[in-house]
Parts: structure tokens; C-alpha cells; sequence
């Protein structure tokens, strides 16, 4: 059956939703992620998340950068995974990804990023 805008139905206890396409569900998980961090700014000094790469993430990203008056300087962000081994310079790697779809488009408070460079990626690990 084809899907018109959005179906949203419930398994057990997970709440589902199905969009049409990639850019529909991407908004809607930009909207929900919004509404969160609005809802957080209402308790929190800074409002920690963590951001998730790939391409399966981008235009979710690209749609959260893209929302208008969320409380980007109040957020700590967390770069989620990187390759070992490859420079922020490499096209594949995940600390030049956010930078060019995240932390060049929004001022965030903090930023982290791993170091998938790192001499011992044990201790990069032990220091994240």
C-alpha cells in the first residue's frame, strides 16, 4: 500500500511512523528533536546531545540546522563515531562531516569531536 504523507501506528511499545520519503521523515524527526530541545531549555542550563552521522542522517541534520531560534548555544554537542586511523580532512571522515553540515552552519557551546587520528585510540576513548 502506498504511503500518503505519514502513517503512524503502534507495536507493542513502539510508536512508528512512515513517511513517503526521506526528506518527510527527516523533517519530522528534525521537528521532534526541536520540540525536545525547547523543552529542555525550559530545565536546562545546557542541553547535551549527541549527533549521529551517515547518510542516513543528513537530511535530518540539514533540517534541524535549518529550524529557526533553537537555543544553539546552549547545547553541547557530541560527535557520535569516527573512522580510526583517517584525518578530519579525509572525504569519508565523520569530524568533517559535522563540521560542514553542523558546526559551520550553528554556534554550539561546546563541541566534541574523536579524534580517529588519535595516536592510541584507547586513550582517545579514556579522554572523550
Amino acid at each position: 500500500m502506498p504511503v500518503t504523507e505519514s502513517q503512524r501506528f503502534r507495536r507493542e511499545k513502539l510508536n512508528v511512523e512512515v513517511y513517503s520519503s526521506r526528506e518527510q521523515a527527516a523533517e519530522a524527526a528534525a521537528e521532534a528533536v526541536a520540540r525536545e530541545i525547547k523543552r529542555l531549555e525550559q530545565e536546562k542550563a545546557i542541553i547535551s546531545v549527541i549527533f549521529a552521522t551517515g547518510a542516513s542522517q543528513l537530511s535530518a541534520l540539514r533540517a534541524l540546522t535549518a529550524i529557526p531560534n533553537l537555543p544553539w548555544g546552549r547545547i553541547e554537542g557530541f560527535h557520535m563515531d569516527e573512522y580510526a586511523g583517517i584525518s578530519p580532512e579525509h572525504r569519508a571522515s565523520f569530524r568533517r562531516y559535522m563540521r560542514t553540515e553542523l558546526t559551520e552552519k550553528v554556534t554550539l557551546s561546546r563541541f566534541h569531536e574523536i579524534n580517529g587520528n588519535a595516536p592510541s585510540a584507547e586513550q582517545e576513548c579514556r579522554e572523550y
